[in-house]
């Protein structure tokens, strides 16, 4: 039977690909996006602008993620979609790319096809460096989740995002309809489904969004303790979450952890 601790790792180690800078720019990289009950995959899909500057990663032996460029030859993304082999291997070994449109498919068909080249007019670029932060590698990998990924042409062609590096001002108050009044965007590629039945539908290649409010600036030790009791420091590290509510107040697991109410395209990455 796995201990609490490590239930939680592994549950939020499946569907985690945010990190606190991009949740500061309103713009949250995922591996996948969950809508509520209201939305289906179908509607949630991503396709007002074709090229936003968040992209599909695919690597060659299977493994796909999603991650944001931040300037013309930088991707930023999460660090446990690559951290299971060296770092030497991606551009060598592990063939890899991003492919920046709302269907990344035909992008990725054409980079394999000729033999792993970049191809700016379908906004794919091939992988030349990857590096990731090596304490991904340990339990405490929720605050080092970061990984670069280098470009071997400049995405000239698709718009990339500007970091925030300062706090956000705390929120005079928590209201219980808004929040702290952080309002952000979780955008990504993978597998979908809905909030009650979690996921239900396989990777089909097109980039999701939703809605959500930032809940907290917390830690996982904070997180866990709150709902089972304190058991010890064991993930002590801050990081800005969020919750999954559910518009209808019919699921039984919407506690409501972090107080606001569900937003018409609440949802949360997958996993």
């Amino acid at each position: 039977m796995l201990g609490q601790t490590e239930y939680f790792r592994r549950a939020l180690m499946a569907g985690t690909a945010a990190s606190s800078i991009a949740l500061a720019l309103a713009t949250m990289p995922a591996s996948a996006i969950v809508p509520n009950d209201n939305q289906t995959p179908e509607e949630i899909v991503d396709d007002d602008v074709n090229v936003t500057g968040v992209g599909l990663f695919y690597r060659d032996d299977n493994g796909v993620c999603s991650g944001t460029l931040i300037n013309p030859r930088t991707v930023l993304f999460a660090a446990h979609c690559v951290n299971n082999r060296p770092e030497s291997d991606y551009g060598t070994i592990v063939p890899a790319a991003w492919s920046f449109q709302t269907d990344a498919l035909p992008g990725l068909i054409d980079w394999i096809n000729n033999g792993y080249a970049s191809n700016p007019d379908l906004y794919v670029y091939n992988v030349n460096q990857i590096i990731y932060n090596p304490a991904s590698l340990t339990f405490g990998f929720f605050e080092a989740d970061v990984a670069l990924s280098s470009l071997d042409l400049p995405a000239a062609n698709v718009p990339s995002w500007a970091m925030l590096f300062s706090p956000l001002p705390a929120p005079g108050t928590i209201d219980p309809v808004t929040g702290t009044g952080y309002h952000v965007d979780l955008i990504g590629y993978g597998v979908t489904g809905s909030g009650s039945d979690g996921v239900t539908t396989g990777l089909d290649w097109r980039r999701r969004a939703a809605e959500n409010m930032l809940g907290g600036l917390l830690s996982f030790d904070d997180l866990f303790g709150f709902v089972f009791g304190p058991f010890g420091t064991v993930v002590p590290q801050n990081t800005y979450m969020i919750d999954f509510d559910d518009p209808n107040d019919a699921n039984p697991f919407d506690f409501d952890v972090l107080r606001d109410d569900a937003l018409p395209g609440e949802g949360t990455t997958a996993g």
